[in-house]
Parts: structure tokens; C-alpha cells; sequence
């Protein structure tokens, strides 16, 4: 919001926007939505690179599909809308329509097998973030965690993973106690900005920092699966943003930790890349993990999770 007011203050005649949503809930989708509406009535032109496309459908006065670097087709607005289910998903593009999720709730806190965390409360920079956070996550489930922006996700996630220090409550994992330290030796997150994590100077040597012992055909299957094998002398840093995003899972699955913890995983990914990381994250399931994830992206919680925990449930301290 507050970059989107930065450039609206400029009084441009053109906004670009480039994965505008990536981060954002629904409410603040709405909100981004309603603002694209009045530049729109302003008479200015507004060019949006976005891989959720259900609050724009009836914005839309062409699309432009690019693939590989090339434009392959443009459409006009009704053109697109009219697209059928199997050209979307042949083109790798998300839900046309707002998707609907509709998974049980999380246990409450108590499992025995698994991660159970029990009156959890946290603060960031000395300032309460959340209090009376509570629930399970049995081993060989994914537990998918949701909550308006400013809910205290990214804090609960580094609590969770020993990065940060709760300021009371319980986190247990098959029954036995953590602390922070302890945590933080069981667990791997990905972090909401995976810039922040990766470190090394290729793609390959970032998976063998993840897992030493891990025997190079492992990495290869990995990176194979995830379609990054052909970058594997490639720096980190020198690929796309969805390309960083999914090293980062691949690291993550790399680590054979017992607890990981997803902090949107698919930001920036298309259909294909979306499936991709669902199909791997459902797959850690026959290998009896802690898995959680925390997300805003419904189409892909609603592929990947068995249950859901929302955080409004919980004491939101607001600041």
C-alpha cells in the first residue's frame, strides 16, 4: 500500500505493476483492486505482470501471454475471460474465478505426534505481536496457516523455528518440550523473502549447504524436478524470483529436517511451478514430516493442505 501510494503521489500517466499481490490477503486485494479502478476512471493507463488473475477478470482490457521471453498471444478482455479451463491450465495460468477453500480446521494443541504448540505468545522489536497462539500439527499432514496481513504469521513462523524467542507458551515436538535453540536445529523454513537465505555462489552448492551428506544424486533429483538443474553452476542470485522461490523449497526438502515451515512458498509462481511445489510438499508426507504453510494463496492451500488454522482465532495485538 504504501509503495502503491508512493508512485500514485507522482501523478504518472502509466503504473506498472509487476506481482502486485504476491504478499497480499484478500482484503488488501480488494483494496489494490479498488484503487486500479480509479486510475482507470482517471484515464491512465495501468500494465500489471500477475500470476493471480481473479481480481482482475472483469478489469482486463487485453492480456498479453508471454511464454519463454516471447509474446505468444494477445487477447481482448472478453477473449480472455472466455478462456475454458483447459486452454488456462495448457497455458499455465491460475484460477479465472476467486478460489473457495473449504479444509477442516487444525486439531487443537495436545498431539502427541507431531508439533503441538500451546499458548503461544511473541513479540517483535520488544512489541507484543500475538498472544494465546494454540494448535497441532501432526506429523504426515500439512497444516496450512492463514490470516489477514499484519496477523503475525512471519513472527509465528520464526517462533516456530527457533529464529526468534517466544515470550510464553509451549512448543512441543512428539511430546518432548523445545526451546528456541532446540527448534531451531529440528526445523527449516522458507522465508517469506528467500533472498535473505540464500548464500552461496551456485544453485548446486546451495543444496549440498542445506544437507553436506546428501549424496549428489538426491541434489540432481531434486533440482531435476524442480526444473533447475540446468542452473546448477548458475548463482542464486542471478535467477528469477520464481526460481529463487523454488530453490528454496528445494533446500528445504534438502534438509531432511524434521519440522518445515513454509512462509509463502509460491510467490511468483505460475500454475505449472504452483503444482510443481504442491506435488513435492504432498510428497514429504511419506516421509513422515512436520509441514506448515502459511499463505494468502488459496488455489494452492487448498491443493497441498489437509487442514487449515487461521489466526484470527488467536490474540492479535495491534500496534
Amino acid at each position: 500500500s504504501l509503495a502503491f501510494a508512493s508512485v500514485y503521489a507522482m501523478n504518472p500517466s502509466i503504473f506498472v505493476l509487476d506481482e502486485p499481490t504476491a504478499n497480499l490477503d484478500a482484503d488488501a486485494i480488494d483494496t489494490l483492486r479498488q484503487q486500479i479502478i480509479q486510475i482507470k476512471k482517471e484515464g491512465r493507463t495501468v500494465v500489471i505482470a500477475e500470476h493471480r488473475l481473479y481480481f482482475l477478470m472483469d478489469l482486463i482490457d487485453r492480456a498479453i501471454f508471454i511464454q519463454k521471453g516471447k509474446i505468444v498471444q494477445i487477447f481482448s478482455g472478453n477473449e480472455f475471460r472466455n478462456l475454458s479451463d483447459e486452454q488456462r491450465i495448457r497455458m499455465g495460468l491460475r484460477s479465472l474465478v476467486h478460489p473457495v477453500l473449504e479444509l477442516p480446521p487444525a486439531d487443537p494443541s495436545g498431539a502427541q505426534e507431531g508439533l503441538s504448540v500451546e499458548n503461544l505468545s511473541c513479540a517483535f522489536d520488544k512489541q507484543p505481536v500475538f498472544s494465546g497462539l494454540g494448535f497441532s500439527a501432526k506429523r504426515g499432514e500439512v497444516l496450512g496457516i492463514v490470516g489477514h496481513n499484519g496477523a503475525g504469521k512471519t513472527t509465528m513462523t520464526r517462533c516456530l523455528c527457533g529464529l526468534l524467542k517466544e515470550v510464553n507458551g509451549t512448543v512441543r515436538l512428539d511430546g518432548q518440550t523445545l526451546k528456541a535453540k532446540q527448534r531451531n536445529k529440528a526445523s527449516f523454513c522458507v522465508m517469506q523473502d528467500v533472498n535473505h537465505q540464500l548464500f552461496s555462489d551456485s544453485v548446486w552448492n546451495e543444496c549440498e549447504l542445506a544437507q553436506p551428506d546428501c549424496p549428489p544424486e538426491r541434489i540432481e533429483e531434486i533440482l531435476r524436478s524442480f526444473d533447475l538443474l540446468d542452473f546448477k553452476d548458475r548463482h542464486p542470485m542471478a535467477l528469477s524470483g520464481g526460481q529463487k522461490q523454488r530453490l528454496a523449497v528445494a533446500t528445504a526438502i534438502l534438509s531432511n529436517k524434521d519440522v518445515l515451515v513454509f512462509d509463502e512458498p509460491t510467490s511468483g509462481l505460475d500454475y505449472h511451478r504452483m503444482l510443481e511445489v504442491s506435488n513435492m510438499i504432498r510428497k514429504l508426507n511419506d516421509e513422515n514430516k512436520v509441514i506448515i504453510i502459511v499463505s494468502h494463496d488459496f488455489e494452492f492451500l487448498g491443493r497441498t493442505c489437509d487442514k487449515i488454522f487461521d489466526m484470527e482465532g488467536c490474540s492479535i495485538e495491534r500496534r
